[in-house]
């Protein structure tokens, strides 16, 4: 697993597509996790699902035809989501900033970088700007392939 973190329009979803891109083009299997801020209801209300879980039932697969989802009645863990990941070669997490786990900050240009400096597990910093002075490797946005060979790199090393 390695989580892409950062503040909001920082480019984490662009790179996280890019790396995406790049990986299943080598032929990985990547799943995403992506961590949403304020609360959300992706269940439609007065739907046999939405009633289910309205009537204490937890957790709630709705399968159709072209997808599913398992709803749970409240974030469940980080480690408990990963347990629907087995058959990756990566998971891509963007968010959790305070997870332990690997990790790359994605900076907006100009922002204090302060916070990504006290990241646990921190392994790489993307800028728009090539940045100096980081202790682990450094990408501008737009070095997607070079990203996506060093996540080649940790995905072979870390099995």
């Amino acid at each position: 697993m390695l989580q892409i973190v950062g503040h909001a329009n920082s480019g984490k979803t662009t790179l996280i597509t890019a790396l995406i891109n790049h990986l299943t083009g080598w032929g990985y299997q990547i799943g995403t996790v992506k961590h949403h801020a304020k609360d959300l209801e992706m269940d439609v209300p007065g739907k046999d699902s939405w009633l289910h879980r309205q009537a204490g039932a937890s957790p709630v697969t709705l399968i159709t035809g072209n997808q599913a989802a398992v709803f749970y009645p409240t974030p469940p863990s980080l480690d408990l989501l990963l347990e629907h990941y087995q058959e990756t070669d990566l998971v891509l997490v963007e968010g959790f900033k305070r997870a332990p786990f690997p990790k790359w900050a994605v900076l907006k240009d100009g922002e204090d970088p302060s916070w990504a400096k006290e990241l646990v597990g921190l392994r790489a910093v993307v800028s728009p700007k090539k940045t100096k002075g980081w202790p682990v490797p450094s990408y501008r946005l737009n070095e997607t392939k070079a990203m996506a060979e060093a996540v080649r790199r940790f995905i072979n090393e870390n099995g």
